[in-house]
Parts: C-alpha cells; structure tokens; sequence
C-alpha cells in the first residue's frame, strides 16, 4: 500500500495542493491550511509564517509509490514519538500506526511539528529512548 491508498478515498488532503512542473509531472504543496495543521502550536503567527515559507514541494511519489516492507518485519526495537497536539495525523491514528508496526509510544505534549514549538522536550524523549535501547 502507499499512503494515497490510505487516504480516504485516494483524495488529497485539505491542506495539500497539487503543483503542475512546466516540463511535466507534479509535485505536492502544503496550502495555507497547513498553518493550523502542522503548526498549531507555534508560539507566534511570525514563527508560523517562517515555517510556511521554507516549505519546499514534494515529491508525488512520496504518496503514491507502494512500500515493499513494513516495519513490523524489522527486528530492531521501535519507538513512536506521539504528538499528542498533533493536527495533522491525530493521536488515535499515531497510537494505531505504533501499534500496527510494533512500537513502543513515548508522548511529546506538542503539535505536528513538536521539533520546533518545543525542541527542548523533544531532545529530552529522544535521549530518554537512546538510553533505553
């Protein structure tokens, strides 16, 4: 499966936007709905702004190209660090792809993007985990 085939009905997201390239193909670009989606808790509309604007298209093939392992078949411990604010992907579907792929959750108390609104918090899970394995 890819993850197009997980979106409901193979549609694009709200917050994603279809850009067509002038030599053909496209590529995926987050909309101005992303703000609230991967940066609803940024401390300042700035900062929210900065984030938006050094976003970069992505590639369609991110989505539509199948995988060909799953990480349940690897036998490396797996850590899934769950945003429990997290707009984009919300917590119940975090907790069921952890669960679907055999990881251990840790809970961060920040949105999609938690690496910026509360880096030091993430540092802080990361280390906790390398400890651990």
């Amino acid at each position: 499966m890819s993850l197009l085939d997980l979106l409901p009905g193979r549609e694009w997201l709200f917050w994603q936007r279809v850009v067509e390239l002038e030599g053909g193909g496209t590529q995926l670009m987050v909309n101005e709905h992303g703000k609230d989606v991967f940066y609803n808790d940024f401390p300042s509309d700035a900062m929210m702004q900065e984030y938006m604007e050094a976003l970069e298209p992505q590639s369609m093939e991110v989505f539509t190209t199948p995988l060909d392992f799953v990480a349940s078949d690897t036998t490396v411990p797996k850590y899934y660090v769950l945003c429990d604010k997290d707009a984009g992907i919300l917590p119940s579907v975090q907790l069921l792809v952890a669960e679907q792929t055999g990881s251990e959750v840790v809970h961060v108390d920040g949105g999609h993007s938690a690496y910026a609104s509360i880096p030091d918090k993430v540092a802080d899970v990361l280390v906790e985990i390398a400890t651990r394995v």
